[in-house]
């Protein structure tokens, strides 16, 4: 089969044999049978005909290249197929232009992270700078980012001939690696229609969580209320972020936070939220909540590049996995958090200035300075770990207060479906505390936990033993199971009193994909060579 290399200039004749391919050439062309309009500059090739632009190859019956001077495009038909790192693209038609890295197809089929859409028809859109005049009068670049428009839409994450549940829509627009659009998405279970939702605003980056819908929700008291969370990316580095909630017999309660990082965004991608005086103060912790999945999630919590400050208002809020109930307005919280990375050891630490107002009561001012310390693992034997951690934290305002905690322990991973683990902790605290949220919860005693993978179900177990009190103060479980398209899972904690059961569409493999597409390409960008390319 003769490959031939299309060089960047447009062509006079073709050659009568393969030509070696050029070391970055714009598009590489696999076939049996050519003809071609010198003319026109235009060639057509057919019977098993495969095109590679980087890091996109089409395979089609027949192709037809224009590289005439501002042209160059190419027109595949006949058994169509897309391949590229966001996904496979089936279709009828596929127009592609590889200098400017748009396109479009029709009636195209996608498959991306074990997720399907139909379509009608897709157009893509790469990203472009334009000159615009700013309002200095100036002109200036402005980047418009890349951009996919799909329209009549249909999706699912089943494999299944009729789908446990669908979405249709009459337009979808995606950023890739930013975020999209549904409009007025209709949602149907076993070919049946439910619903029409409002239109759904989703994120593709993980610095922001997108706008969603309010969720039900059990807080403490066992009583259900709505909460509602989300976020959006207001430039690169900065981000709004928000939640509230509303329970029965209970003040309405939220948070408003804006955040700039200050770290690349292609190097950062964790939430743009800066921990609050209010946040779980182990919230990220293996042995401290049943949510986080691995002790390298822990690691990574005090190891991924954080650099960034914030301000935040809350609104009758309580201080999450305390021993106390008490509710604050916040008018402002100033937070800056930083990261560190230095030999394997990960520190992460975090400065407040406060203005608390406990309801009922006065205007109250203090900063805080606290930080949590990660050495790395130290294998002890095969698949055995020692772990270890300290966290410290001080207030000073109407009183000085502070406290350290420190943690060590072993964990065994005999198996990939098993862990399991056990700590000790210790802490020390002093001074005078300004309110009860202040102390530890509990100031020492031990944490065991189990975990088990296996196949499309895990289990996780965690207990935790107050020494002082000599009791089990805590036990938290999680079951999830991957039932086809869906994922079913419990949560239960019993400090702080969290419970929870849902069902979760299983997107998370389409999203990654559209998140790191980018990134994916870029890897994948390498010199061609040799003659069966």
């Amino acid at each position: 089969m003769p490959v031939i290399p299309l060089p960047p200039v447009a062509f006079a004749s073709l050659p009568p044999k393969a030509a070696p391919p050029l070391e970055r050439p714009d598009v590489i062309v696999s076939f049996k049978n050519q003809t071609a309009d010198v003319e026109k500059q235009i060639v057509t090739y057919s019977d098993g005909v495969v095109v590679t632009f980087l890091p996109t190859m089409i395979s089609a019956d027949r192709v037809e290249l224009h590289k005439a001077p501002g042209e160059e495009f190419g027109v595949a038909t006949g058994h169509v197929k897309l391949t590229d790192p966001a996904g496979i693209v089936t279709a009828d038609k596929l127009i592609f232009r590889w200098k400017a890295k748009t396109g479009e197809a029709d009636n195209a089929f996608v498959e991306s992270g074990g997720f399907k859409v139909w379509t009608a028809h897709i157009d893509i859109q790469a990203e472009r700078t334009v000159k615009v005049v700013g309002k200095d009068g100036k002109p200036k670049d402005e980047v418009f980012p890349a951009r996919w428009t799909l329209t009549d839409v249909s999706a699912t994450g089943c494999s299944r001939p009729l789908p446990s549940y669908m979405f249709k829509t009459s337009s979808v627009v995606i950023e890739p690696g930013h975020g999209g659009t549904a409009y007025h998405p209709d949602f149907y279970v076993l070919g049946h229609k439910i619903i029409r939702l409002p239109t759904q605003h989703f994120s593709l980056d993980r610095r922001s969580p997108g706008i969603g819908l309010p969720t039900l929700s059990l807080n403490r008291d066992n009583l259900i209320g709505a909460t509602w969370k989300g976020g959006l990316l207001v430039d690169s580095k900065t981000a709004f972020t928000f939640n509230a909630s509303a329970f029965p017999g209970r003040l309405a309660s939220g948070r408003a936070t804006i955040a700039r990082s200050f770290v690349p965004a292609a190097e950062n991608s964790s939430p743009l939220v800066p921990q609050s005086e209010f946040s779980e103060r182990f919230g990220g912790g293996y042995f401290d909540n049943i949510r986080v999945s691995s002790f390298e999630s822990e690691e990574l919590a005090t190891r991924r590049p954080q650099n960034l400050i914030g301000a935040s208002t809350f609104l009758h809020v309580t201080a999450g996995a305390r021993n106390q109930i008490e509710r604050f307005d916040v008018p402002l919280q100033l937070t800056a958090q930083r990261s560190f990375q230095f030999g394997g050891w990960g520190l992460l630490a975090v400065a407040r200035a406060d203005s608390l107002q406990p309801l009922g009561s006065s205007m109250q001012y203090r900063v805080a300075g606290q930080f949590a310390l990660s050495p790395p693992r130290l294998r002890i034997g095969s698949n055995l770990y020692g772990v270890s951690r300290m966290d410290a934290s001080s207030f000073v305002g109407k009183t000085g207060y502070g406290w350290v905690r420190g943690q060590a322990g072993l964990v065994f991973e005999p198996a990939k479906w098993l862990s399991m683990g056990a700590i000790y902790f210790g802490s020390s605290d002093f001074g005078v505390s300004q309110f009860e949220m202040d102390p530890l919860a509990s100031k020492g005693g031990m944490s065991g936990r189990i975990d088990l993978k296996l196949g499309s179900t895990r289990i996780g177990y965690l207990l935790k033993y107050d020494a002082r009190r000599r009791s089990l103060y805590d036990r938290e479980y999680t079951f999830t199971q991957v039932v086809g398209c869906l994922e079913v899972f419990v949560d239960y904690r019993k400090f702080p009193n969290n419970y929870a059961v849902g069902v979760i569409f299983r997107t998370d493999g389409l999203f990654d994909k559209l998140r790191k597409r980018s990134i994916e390409a870029a890897r994948q960008v390498k010199p061609l060579s040799g003659p069966d390319r």
